[in-house]
């Protein structure tokens, strides 16, 4: 965990209003069941409002998250979680929120006036140390900072820095609608389970977006263009970005999430788009592509994903960043591996897994590697990978020459007709340089193992199209039965504890099994001196993630089991107080002798 040590030191009004809005995210965040209660009470048009969902819950999560740190843990936390169940007139079961008025166009000039807190009490007078209203405002001492308060009424009080601030927030009830409205289906799916929720409405930032934007895309046709050798890379880039321009005109709200509990972390990230917008009608499709996962083996594996295919916004996308690829000095997608806008041409679907590899060095890290495209035209499917191949075979690009070889109906297996492709790809080393690891011959045999290049089957199932990346007969049929039942890596029992942390009806997901690639990477940094006491991580869940775009919105879910976070905690450096910060021994306040 970082340090709490300042070591910059911001104008004493920016410092008091951040301190206060710290002490109180600290104090009063907490593990939502419902929306909030308390944005009833909150402006909606409000630039950012930290909702925060149960105080006492939170309370508890702090020390749950922290005796699972271990001596890698926060003792300040303690302090926290005490400070907190100790304040007297605190009501526990409340919800909280932070309002923040500041100017977007100059967020570093924040102040006492431009933050508001809203508590949950169950006796204000105790809350404020019985003090004295002057003008509706109690003054009172919040730790050792000067604080305000006044009564709202429905159980909660105004608090802040700055005594004309809460004198004139406008905190009555009956904002929840307005607030449900812009949220939408995937903002609330946030803010009914999060922890601590982060909203804010885009309209007051969207002037430094879009400059940033601006910026950002001159800085790509530059530098793009300095090694374009004649090729058009403005017209492409351009493009996508006039795409990802028109998405942030049609924002509408950003809502960030997290939250925890003994399963793990979960982050979310939100945008709902205006209604009626182009971006809110292309972002309303329903999903399903935690069915297609089944689609493709189980067994241990680096990576698997799924994504329904069917968003016409997805394709948009997908045409427009092919677009901006293809301009690209060197692009080109590898023989055997169509576009991914032409793969949306021809399926409604697609999942893959990147099964863990035997023998990482030799075998190759994708010898495991099976991908399963939902089609209602396999045959298609499979000539416009054969014409892709074909067309590929004898041309060289950027110092690598491919060979290739297709040969339809090669075998039946189970049933399946079944083709087979072969892929050599050959390395000027001259042209191809050094790549730190070895040389890029020596990379693409890492890769693909002994054949220099994929080289497995195209397999043509009445739903859709299987293709394995090596020749190995027993990967193909273990693909095909999971194929033809359903019954593949989305029965896994890792796979279902992760999988229901997710959005429901998701356009798309990933897992990463963060165990497999430290057991299969770190025999070979142990080998290298770069893990010298290398120890094998235990089995764990995958790390999962999803998208969903329901109802003119997006909702991005990524979930962190706890044996993950634990192990990624134990592998870490001691904390930055913990350990020496001068030279060799010599102590950290002392100038380093020669």
């Amino acid at each position: 965990m970082p340090s709490l040590q300042k070591t910059n030191r911001a104008p004493v009004g920016r410092r008091r209003a951040a301190g206060c809005a710290a002490v109180a995210l600290a104090l009063f965040a907490g593990g939502a069941q419902a929306a909030p209660k308390v944005l009833d009470h909150v402006p909606a048009d409000a630039p950012v409002v930290i909702s925060i969902g149960n105080v006492g819950e939170l309370l508890n999560d702090i020390d749950a998250f922290n005796v699972m740190l271990g001596d890698k843990g926060m003792p300040e936390a303690g302090f926290v979680t005490m400070m907190g169940r100790g304040m007297p007139g605190l009501n526990l079961d409340g919800s909280a929120a932070v309002v923040l008025n500041f100017d977007p166009e100059n967020p570093d000039a924040m102040g006492d006036d431009d933050v508001v807190i809203l508590v949950p009490v169950s006796d204000f007078g105790a809350f404020t140390q019985q003090g004295a209203a002057d003008n509706g405002v109690v003054e009172f001492m919040l730790g050792d900072q000067p604080a305000f308060a006044r009564q709202l009424g429905d159980g909660f009080a105004a608090m802040g820095p700055a005594a004309d601030a809460v004198r004139g927030f406008a905190g009555d009830a009956g904002r929840m609608g307005a607030h449900s409205n812009r949220l939408g289906h995937s903002g609330l799916a946030i803010a009914d389970t999060s922890d601590v929720t982060i909203i804010a409405n885009v309209a007051p930032f969207r002037p430094r977006l879009l400059q940033g934007m601006q910026d950002a895309q001159q800085q790509a046709v530059f530098y793009a263009g300095m090694s374009a050798q004649g090729q058009d890379v403005a017209t492409p880039i351009n493009a996508m970005m006039d795409l990802v321009r028109a998405y942030v005109n049609d924002a509408q709200t950003g809502v960030v999430g997290i939250s925890y509990d003994a399963g793990g972390v979960t982050l979310d990230l939100g945008t709902q788009f205006t209604p009626d917008s182009d971006s809110a009608k292309g972002f309303d499709k329903r999903g399903d592509a935690a069915t297609l996962l089944n689609r493709v083996p189980g067994g241990d594996y680096y990576l698997a994903y799924a994504m329904d295919l069917r968003s016409p916004e997805l394709a948009k996308l997908a045409a427009q960043a092919q677009a901006m690829s293809a301009s690209m000095p060197g692009a080109g997608s590898m023989p055997g591996q169509p576009e991914f806008a032409d793969i949306i041409d021809h399926a409604t679907g697609t999942a893959g897994v990147m099964g863990t590899s035997p023998a990482l060095m030799s075998a190759g890290v994708l010898s495991n590697m099976v991908s399963y495209v939902r089609t209602n035209d396999a045959a298609a499917y499979a000539e416009m990978v054969s014409e892709s191949l074909n067309g590929s075979n004898g041309q060289a690009s950027q110092g690598m020459s491919f060979a290739t070889s297709y040969t339809a109906d090669a075998k039946n297996v189970q049933g399946v007709p079944v083709d087979s492709y072969a892929v050599k790809i050959s390395v000027d080393q001259a042209a191809g340089g050094n790549m730190g690891m070895g040389s890029p011959q020596q990379m693409i045999g890492m890769m693909f193992g002994p054949s220099q290049g994929p080289n497995g089957h195209i397999a043509r199932l009445d739903s859709g199209v299987i293709q394995t990346v090596s020749p190995s007969t027993e990967l193909l049929e273990r693909a095909i039965g999971a194929a033809k039942n359903g019954n593949g890596l989305g029965a896994d029992g890792r796979v279902m504890n992760v999988s229901k942390r997710l959005p429901e009806h998701r356009m798309g997901e990933a897992y990463l099994s963060l165990d497999q690639i430290f057991n299969s990477v770190g025999p070979i940094a142990s080998m290298f001196g770069v893990l010298p006491n290398f120890q094998p991580a235990p089995a764990m869940d995958p790390v999962a993630m999803g998208v969903a775009t329901i109802d003119g919105g997006v909702h991005m879910r990524t979930f962190i089991p706890n044996d993950v976070i634990k192990t990624g905690v134990a592998m870490a450096p001691e904390r930055p107080d913990a350990m020496d910060d001068g030279w060799g021994d010599e102590p950290a306040d002392e100038d380093p002798e020669f």
